[in-house]
């Protein structure tokens, strides 16, 4: 069986997935300020809990060298997310300096599946979703500091809606690819 079989088999995975990021990704670029700010205060809600599951495991490990990478770890964790939550501005940079980083990795990867499967009708969806991802990247690093307030957001919710057409496009694809292939 070929990647493109294999993948048509579950190609409504696509289709739910590719809508899901796009409704998601149209309220994050009508709400900008709101989604950065959301994202901060999530981050550090969810430090927070690790931190302290952390914090739990190392007791529950008794002492030794688990003990106290885990307590270490938790401390870290927690002071990090309480950090974040009372520094909104902090927390904001940091998840957009990530969001930088993960953008340069998924557009790359993008990009490369894209070489991957060029046998396939619809692979140049995939490529233009990488190339703009990498773009949105270099959009952020470009406007720093004053990208951090709304950025995030915008570029979350912009990175959303493409990668969800782009889901779509590449579904509808599969179908019609196979569809040449059986006549």
């Amino acid at each position: 069986m070929t990647t493109i079989e294999e993948l048509r088999k579950d190609r409504w995975l696509f289709y739910m997935e590719g809508i899901l990021l796009m409704a998601l990704g149209i309220l994050a670029i009508v709400l900008p300020q709101v989604t950065t700010v959301s994202l901060a205060v999530l981050a550090g809600i969810f430090l927070i809990i690790a931190g302290a599951i952390m914090f739990f495991r190392a007791f529950r490990h008794g002492a030794g060298r688990i003990f106290w990478l885990s307590l270490l770890s938790g401390i870290i964790a927690i002071a990090t997310g309480g950090f974040m939550l009372n520094n909104l501005a902090a927390g904001m940079y940091v998840l957009t300096m990530f969001l930088v980083i993960f953008l340069i990795l998924e557009g790359s990867l993008k990009i490369i599946l894209a070489n991957s499967v060029k046998s396939h009708r619809n692979w140049g969806y995939l490529l233009f979703s990488g190339i703009t991802t990498l773009l949105l990247a270099l959009f952020i690093i470009i406007g720093m500091p004053t990208t951090i307030f709304w950025a995030l957001g915008l570029l979350f919710g912009i990175y959303l809606l493409v990668a969800g057409f782009s889901m779509i496009a590449f579904g509808i694809g599969l179908e019609k690819s196979y569809e040449e292939r059986a006549h």
